[in-house]
Formats: C-alpha cells, sequence, structure tokens
C-alpha cells in the first residue's frame, strides 16, 4: 500500500508490481510526518501509525473491506509497527516486515549476514 502520488508508485508499476494506492492519504502527509519526526516536532512515530489506523477503520473502512475481501496471502510493509493489526483484521497470514535500520551483529550473523559495527 502506497500514499496518493507516491514516487515510488512508478517504480512499483516497473518492475510489474501493482501498488494499492490509499484512497485520501497523501505523500504529502508522509512527508510531513517525516519531517516531523526528522526535526523532533513528534518524538514517537507510534503517533502516525495511531493516526494511520484511525484513518483506516474510521475514515476510509470500506478499503479495508474491499483488501479483505482479495484474500492476499502476505503482506509486505516497512514503515509502522500497526501492520500486524491490519494483517490480522484482513486474515493476511504472512507479514513480512523490511528492516530498514542496522541491524544487531548477532542477528546478521545468524542469518549468514556479515556483522556490522557502531563506527
Amino acid at each position: 500500500m502506497i500514499p496518493e502520488y507516491s514516487p515510488d508508485g512508478d517504480y512499483l508499476k516497473s518492475h510489474d508490481i501493482v501498488p494499492i494506492v490509499i484512497p485520501g492519504y497523501t505523500q504529502e502527509t508522509v512527508n510531513k510526518q517525516i519531517e516531523e519526526l526528522r526535526t523532533q516536532k513528534v518524538a514517537d512515530p507510534n503517533t502516525f501509525a495511531k493516526h494511520q489506523l484511525d484513518y483506516f477503520f474510521n475514515t476510509i473502512p470500506y478499503f479495508l473491506d474491499d483488501l479483505k475481501a482479495m484474500h492476499f496471502d502476505m503482506l509486505i510493509v516497512d514503515r509502522f509497527n500497526d501492520m500486524q493489526l491490519i494483517a490480522n483484521y484482513l486474515d493476511i497470514p504472512i507479514l513480512v516486515k523490511n528492516i530498514e535500520r542496522i541491524v544487531d551483529p548477532a542477528i546478521m550473523t545468524e542469518l549468514g549476514g556479515a556483522p556490522s559495527h557502531s563506527s
């Protein structure tokens, strides 16, 4: 799922991936949230997760119902911790979360990757 006017849309389509666009939830909204986190106007990123859940369930509940009717097998997420709730609501059995930061070296080594360091 991507916001309306997301620059990721063209990239996804160029790789034969059809993104699901969240109606009324724009890239401008996402950019403002990122800026508020960057400038520490908002310290807790879960604030935006709560906002997004409220938007999904209270403003556009038909969107979730439409998605649920599609019977997805997997949900790949990268932004918020709230997607487990969405996956459960939509009865999606597999949730894959992208890791966007440096992972604990012990985990990387266990997964067969090279250990990282903090310097």
